[in-house]
């Protein structure tokens, strides 16, 4: 019996493999040789789309970052010795590569590339020649859930004995990289951003916690002068920016659920940028690093020391002495923003400038130098002296007869002064259609800055 099973089963591994065996007409076999040379053009089309890709995820939508992005570092993010990252939005202004111009530059960097790819293939050297027979046209395609190279080159290829072997049209790579949805993420941050100011938001919440080193305002019955180090409380700042930042989602992608002790980051540091807004398998992380570019300007400054305005110690208040203090903050730095495709672990980098001025969120203003201003004086006289804030005043008069109160109008010659806790400034008196304004009293004074 054992003897009859193994004849039997020795019987179906030849019928097997008899069956496995198959004999190649020569019409067949020229199909091979072409299907071989097909595979050599699609290898260097997948390569080329693949290089077009990655720089185009570097580099913030571009293959080759333009003159004029590239020689100038208000434009840019430098984030490696050969590579930069272009500005999407800097100060007011937006600077966005649309599809229509990736699409472009992906299928100028496969024509330009493609014939040099093929040639130098050492396998296809040493076998084929090959006849062009027509320019190439290159149409990518930036689909929902990929990204298609198309080619239109016709090509005949023959072997060394100069028979001719196949003819090739058209040729087709695709790339599973969700290059469309990563690029309307970015896209859809930058145009949020412009309307929130989410980051500048941030970021002046963080300079409102008052880290010991980071000082806002306040008031201390004392008779000692606080005093803080302003390239510490830049330091600081930088610090905290890192390491917060990190922590912020945009809600509609992959985000990661905050503990519920963490309140404060549930309900700031998840984005929304849309109630319509949801991509799937995106996720967002934005980044700042201490080599990065950080304007940073603080007032009122004493050289590099911010100290505390004395207020008593004197006449009346010899006994009490109070320290107060409120300091303004100038920031601007970059943020880097990477757009990851979670499905193919494709990154897609974009950058973009933040800006605070006076504590403030303003995307409008340009950070300007400001002096050192002293917050300690002897005199009003010298209090008054450090008058560079303008301000305009205007003066009204209300008629109350008892029983209705009119209509306010305006009030010319009207004496007026500024008190700042001690000191007090004489400012002069409003004119009525003061500088051809109209049917107004009023004034423009230089006033001191007061703590």
């Amino acid at each position: 019996i054992i003897l009859g099973i193994l004849l039997l089963l020795a019987l179906a591994i030849i019928i097997a493999v008899k069956t496995e065996l198959v004999t190649f007409k020569p019409s067949e076999t020229t199909f091979t040789e072409k299907d071989r040379v097909e595979n050599f053009l699609t290898s260097c089309l997948d390569s080329l789309g693949d290089e077009a890709l990655e720089l185009i995820g570097i580099q913030a939508g571009y293959v080759e970052v333009p003159t004029r992005i590239a020689d100038n570092e208000d434009l840019h993010l430098k984030v490696s010795p050969v590579h930069l990252v272009p500005y999407w939005a800097y100060g007011v202004n937006t600077d966005i590569p649309e599809l229509p111009v990736i699409k472009a530059q992906i299928d100028n960097h496969i024509k330009n590339n493609l014939r040099a790819c093929l040639f130098d293939l050492e396998p296809f050297q040493k076998t084929y020649d090959i006849i062009e027979k027509s320019d190439i046209a290159v149409d990518t395609e930036i689909v929902d859930s990929k990204v298609i190279f198309n080619v239109r080159w016709d090509l005949e290829v023959r072997d060394k004995s100069g028979e001719t072997i196949s003819e090739l049209n058209t040729h087709i790579a695709e790339s599973q990289v969700k290059l469309k949805r990563v690029h309307e993420t970015a896209k859809r941050i930058i145009e949020r951003e412009m309307l929130d100011l989410k980051l500048e938001d941030l970021t002046q919440d963080l300079i409102a916690l008052e880290h010991p080193h980071v000082p806002v305002a306040g008031l201390e019955i004392s008779c000692r002068k606080k005093e803080w180090k302003a390239d510490q409380a830049k330091t600081t700042l930088q610090d905290m920016i890192r390491v917060n930042l990190k922590e912020l989602q945009v809600k509609g992608t992959e985000i990661i659920e905050y503990p519920k002790e963490f309140s404060y980051y549930e309900n700031h540091y998840i984005w929304s940028l849309g109630e319509d807004f949801r991509m799937k398998n995106v996720n967002v992380v934005f980044n700042y690093e201490n080599t990065y570019p950080f304007t940073f300007q603080v007032t009122p400054l004493n050289g590099n020391k911010m100290r505390s305005g004395n207020v008593g110690g004197q006449d009346m208040l010899k006994f009490l002495c109070i320290q107060n203090w409120k300091f303004t903050y100038d920031v601007s730095y970059p943020v880097l923003v990477r757009v990851q495709d979670e499905t193919t672990g494709y990154n897609f980098n974009m950058a973009l400038t933040v800006h605070l001025v006076r504590n403030m969120p303003n995307r409008q203003s340009e950070i300007v130098e400001r002096v050192s201003i002293p917050t300690d004086y002897t005199t009003d006289r010298q209090f008054c002296q450090q008058n560079k804030i303008p301000m305009t005043v205007l003066t009204w008069e209300l008629v109350d007869d008892g029983r209705v109160v009119r209509d306010p109008k305006p009030l010319g010659d009207v004496n007026v002064s500024f008190t700042c806790l001690k000191h007090s400034c004489n400012l002069g008196e409003t004119v009525f259609d003061y500088a051809d304004r109209g049917y107004e009293a009023s004034g423009i004074y230089d006033l001191p800055y007061c703590v």
